[in-house]
């Protein structure tokens, strides 16, 4: 049970709150220690759907990480034990979430080759008894290597290649849904018919939708979304003929939870569970509630399919820096937050100055503009709010170039963090709250805001 919060910000806790916190995270790392099957370790039941298997891993992935008021005192020790469950729990949901390893993770742990509809391993853990033993050399299958580039994940916590080929270990214990172990072998013992027996089952359930989809073999299974993207492979191109999307790949619609890491001058380290709403291989969108600012690096973690990756295809996790490109305003307490990928290490400064804002060098935003900018120069007044719509400031500001979506204009008493502006032009009759898609500072010393109107269109 995680103390309460407020708005995203966490609450005083009393010292009784964080002992209830701390006995129930200890004892949920003792019971994700022992060996057990991918099921036990989510604590589903073997017949369990696609959301049914995203939801339990998003709950104990909430489960594990503390608010950062309690985590930012946890001893090394105790973190680095979260951050080698996390990715034991993560490989069995990559391995459950995906049709093709999840119906050969069956034949392993189940010897009539059922896919999913057996109960024999009940969810408080009681093992079944015609299960394989576990083997004794369980710990074997993770490595100590940590990604490189990020200093601020231990060593002991991650997985290296070897555990794509490591058997299962199922549980030969009476103990309650604990850790899993990484599973891709081929079963010796199952049949080729029950195989294929089992494999014409799972496909017609699929089709039914009761299953996750069999095309994208290779990666994570994709919700199902519209036909037209349905029968399509995961690198097919958007065109202008069938979409809107300007983007030089396409992004294809996703949902798995992902852990953002961030850096504040004040505040300092900062983590946040989000939601991913798209992905693709240069980057992705996700649901947070943290307020950032264009610019500013991220690291995340998060079970991204294989295919999608551009690094680090044997780990259980996929650790990426971000660069924030594009924030939405808040709406019902989450804002839309568009990241693109970095790589796996971080650009020359973050490292002495991890809350800096960084450009990229060769931008091609204005050549993908849905509307082309001129340079005009208009006298407009700008209002700052935030996200409960309470006045920041007021001042006047001049336009630099402009089109009828938005226009960049330069400041000189802007807030250092706001959540929408409202723009005014008494001459052109033109009044339009805002979103922010970019600032920097000019030559001159003064910020550049660039945004993009909201409500209205600027006409000449």
């Amino acid at each position: 049970m995680k103390p309460a919060t407020k708005n995203g910000d966490i609450a005083n806790f009393t010292p009784k709150q964080v002992s209830a916190y701390y006995l129930e995270l200890g004892r949920l790392l003792d019971l994700l220690e022992k060996p057990c099957t991918h099921y036990q370790a989510l604590n589903i039941e073997r017949s369990a759907n696609l959301n049914q298997i995203k939801q339990a891993y998003a709950q104990l992935i909430d489960r594990l990480y503390a608010p950062y008021s309690i985590s930012s005192t946890m001893p090394p020790d105790l973190q680095a034990k979260i951050e080698l469950t996390y990715h034991r729990v993560t490989h069995a949901f990559l391995v459950l979430a995906n049709f093709a390893k999840r119906m050969q993770y069956d034949r392993q742990t189940s010897p009539s080759g059922n896919l999913g509809v057996s109960s024999s391993i009940p969810v408080n853990g009681a093992a079944s008894k015609t299960e394989p033993p576990a083997p004794t050399a369980e710990k074997a299958a993770y490595s100590t290597t940590p990604p490189s580039g990020d200093p601020s994940i231990p060593a002991s916590s991650r997985a290296s290649a070897s555990s794509k080929t490591t058997p299962p270990t199922p549980s030969t214990s009476t103990s309650s849904p604990p850790s899993t172990s990484p599973s891709t072998s081929p079963s010796a013992g199952a049949s080729s018919a029950n195989g294929a027996k089992a494999r014409s089952s799972a496909l017609k359930l699929a089709e039914q939708g009761k299953t996750p989809m069999a095309q994208h073999t290779g990666a994570v299974p994709l919700p199902r979304i519209s036909s037209q993207l349905k029968n399509q492979s995961v690198y097919s191109a958007g065109t202008a003929e069938l979409t809107d999307d300007r983007r030089r790949v396409s992004r294809i619609k996703l949902t798995v939870p992902a852990r953002i890491t961030g850096h504040e001058r004040i505040g300092g380290k900062w983590n946040e569970m989000a939601t991913t709403v798209d992905v693709s291989r240069t980057g992705l969108t996700v649901l947070m509630r943290h307020r950032v600012r264009p610019g500013l690096l991220l690291y995340l973690t998060l079970p991204l399919p294989e295919k999608l990756r551009n690094h680090g295809h044997a780990d259980a996790g996929y650790a990426v820096y971000c660069l924030v490109r594009r924030v939405d305003p808040m709406k019902k307490g989450a804002r839309n937050v568009g990241l693109e990928f970095v790589g796996p290490t971080p650009p020359p400064g973050f490292l002495e100055k991890p809350w800096a804002t960084f450009k990229a060098i060769n931008w091609g935003g204005s050549n993908r503009r849905r509307k082309p900018r001129k340079s005009q120069t208009e006298i407009v007044v700008v209002e700052y709010y935030d996200e409960s719509m309470r006045a920041l400031g007021r001042e006047m500001a001049k336009t630099e170039n402009l089109s009828t979506g938005g226009m960049q204009i330069s400041v000189r008493t802007a807030p250092a963090e706001f959540e929408l502006l409202r723009i005014l032009c008494p001459s052109r009759n033109f009044e339009s709250f805002a979103a922010l898609r970019s600032r920097f500072r000019g030559k001159d010393g003064f910020e550049r805001l660039c945004i993009q109107f909201n409500d209205n269109e600027w006409k000449d």
